[in-house]
């Protein structure tokens, strides 16, 4: 038999009279809510591509010297 040492600890340590199960908490997603969105858009043109490459490049060669 597998003992669970987080429920173990957590029904010992906090509260001996509560009876926690760690499968059941684990499971309930509902606390996990995603972060908001931070990033956005960039609107470039297909003739500003080439001057971007050409900077990626500069910066790449700059990264190995």
């Amino acid at each position: 038999m597998k003992t669970n040492l987080i429920q173990t600890y957590m029904n010992n340590q906090i509260n001996p009279d509560r009876n926690l199960d760690i499968k059941y908490e684990l499971s309930n997603r509902t606390f996990i809510k995603p972060l908001p969105a931070s990033g956005k858009l960039v609107k470039n043109g297909v003739f500003v591509a080439p001057s971007l490459w050409a900077k990626d490049v500069e910066y790449d060669f700059k990264s190995f010297h």
